[in-house]
């Protein structure tokens, strides 16, 4: 779903009572985005002789590999020094049942009394990097609308909206990796996340 509005940043040079000055105006189009992925938190507890190939091991078929790696630390439990490791693994939203699955069949397999374990949660969930780079702003509309907006101001000076001196333009949004909170299972992903197209203008201006 997309929604619109715009936001207008406006930076006089000079006056324009002389020459040519420029206007510098920034339109946005923000674009809301439902997450695909959840994401999971994977802890796996082991002794000091267990290296990470060892751990990834016990998670095969799962798609964790060092890249997934969080942090790692060692304590001592009942007088016995262990090692944790983290991960974190995003899935996509209709793999989440399968993903739980298989980290339940992981901690099965597991022997007994074994000083080893596995436990796993949800995160959150988060748009992912392949969606948002799927998204398309309009760069024509934006720079139309903030053409739009630069003459309503200099109309009211006299003055004349002309050539583009310089523009950037993008889709920004730190909120893309937001994450909203889940339980696993029963996953209730739905939570728009805002993302927005963004167009920076420099206007040239003749009085």
């Amino acid at each position: 779903m997309r929604t619109f509005c715009l936001a207008v940043a406006v930076l006089l040079s000079g006056s324009l009572a002389f020459a040519q000055q420029s206007l510098t105006i920034t339109a946005s189009q923000p674009i809301s985005l439902q997450p695909d992925q959840a994401v999971f938190s994977i802890n796996v507890t082991t002794d000091l002789n267990s290296d990470l190939n060892d751990v990834l091991s016990l998670l095969n078929g799962l798609g964790v590999s060092a890249a997934n790696l969080v942090y790692v630390y060692s304590y001592t439990a009942q007088q016995n020094q262990t090692v944790q490791w983290t991960f974190s693994l995003p899935v996509s939203i209709s793999k989440v049942q399968d993903t739980v699955a298989a980290l339940t069949a992981a901690q099965q397999k597991l022997p007994k009394n074994s000083t080893t374990s596995i436990s796993f949660g949800g995160q959150g969930t988060q748009v992912s990097s392949q969606l948002r780079a799927s998204q398309q702003c309009s760069s024509a509309d934006l720079i139309s609308d903030a053409r739009a907006q630069a003459q309503q101001i200099v109309d009211a000076l006299g003055a004349t909206v002309g050539p583009i001196l310089a523009m950037s333009d993008g889709i920004s949004g730190g909120a893309v990796e937001e994450r909203i909170t889940l339980a696993i299972p029963g996953v209730n992903p739905f939570g728009s996340v805002p993302i927005n197209c963004a167009v920076v203008v420099q206007f040239s201006t003749v009085p």
